[in-house]
C-alpha cells in the first residue's frame, strides 16, 4: 500500500508541477493580451487624431476655396467689363 501512496503522492507532485507551468503560459498570454490591446488602444488614438486632423485641414482648405472662386468670379466680372471699354 505504501507504494500506491507513494505513486499518488508523485502524480499529484507532477500535476502541481505541470499546472505552475500551465499558470506561468496563462500570464505569459495575458501579459501578451494586455499589451496587443494596449498598443491597439494607443492606435485608435492615433487614428483618431489623424481623422481629426485631416478634417481641419479640409475645413482649412474649403475656407480658403470659397473666396478663391468670389475672387475668381469678381475677376472675370472686371475682364468683362473692362472688354467693354476697349478702344
Amino acid at each position: 500500500m505504501s507504494d500506491s501512496v507513494k505513486q499518488i503522492v508523485e502524480s499529484i507532485l507532477a500535476i502541481n508541477k505541470e499546472m505552475d507551468v500551465m499558470t506561468s503560459y496563462n500570464k505569459l498570454i495575458s501579459e501578451g493580451i494586455e499589451s496587443a490591446s494596449s498598443v491597439s488602444e494607443q492606435t485608435a488614438a492615433s487614428v483618431q487624431e489623424i481623422a481629426s486632423s485631416i478634417d481641419e485641414h479640409i475645413k482649412a482648405i474649403a475656407d480658403v476655396a470659397n473666396p478663391a472662386e468670389t475672387l475668381t468670379e469678381l475677376n472675370r466680372d472686371l475682364i468683362s467689363l473692362m472688354h467693354k471699354y476697349t478702344l
